[in-house]
């Protein structure tokens, strides 16, 4: 008896204005639910201050040196798992934003129009460092060129040098993208 393969449909696969607003519209709520509910045990009035002296026996700090220490101060590691979480989120959010419009722009025929879009640069940009195994380093492929938007500045001296994305203007970004797609796409 044969054995069936099953193909699961391309999620960057977007041939319709409608499906493309649809897909960035799930991009924007995987980002919130991702955001809101992986924050949820992660508040200054929740678990994050270091644990009494009652949750640890006398000889820990001895045996379990590093453990104890992890124990201990549970609120700075957890802080940074959520910063690297929330740098996760970001990541996806602009990866799938961009995926998205330049398939749809590929399929319909208008990545002239994409790539005259004013942020284009920028959002290609954090795409690029956000994807590559750099993990969020900049390889600067644009020549002299600035690229700018708000308080961001990226020069050919941003070669190497690391991502700063705030989650605000992340989300933000996805919103203007949202507003070409809108208002300048067919």
């Amino acid at each position: 008896m044969p054995t069936e393969t099953r193909r699961f449909p391309d999620p960057t696969r977007v041939e319709t204005k409608g499906s493309l607003v649809e897909a960035l519209a799930c991009a924007k709520t995987n980002f919130l639910i991702g955001y809101y509910f992986g924050a949820s045990p992660i508040g200054p009035s929740h678990f994050l201050e270091p644990l009494p002296p009652s949750c640890t026996w006398p000889s820990l700090d001895k045996e379990y040196a590093d453990m104890s220490a992890l124990m201990k101060w549970r609120r700075d590691v957890e802080l940074q798992l959520w910063e690297n979480y929330r740098n996760g989120l970001v990541r996806a959010l602009i990866k799938e934003s961009y995926e998205l419009v330049f398939h749809y722009c590929k399929a319909s025929g208008q990545v002239a129009i994409f790539q005259e879009w004013s942020h284009f640069r920028l959002l290609r940009l954090l795409r690029n460092a956000m994807s590559h195994t750099t993990g969020g380093i900049i390889r600067w492929t644009y020549g002299a060129a600035v690229i700018e938007w708000r308080t961001y500045q990226y020069t050919p001296e941003s070669d190497g040098r690391h991502i700063i994305l705030t989650t605000e203007d992340a989300f933000d970004l996805h919103a203007e993208l949202r507003q070409f797609v809108d208002h300048t796409l067919s």
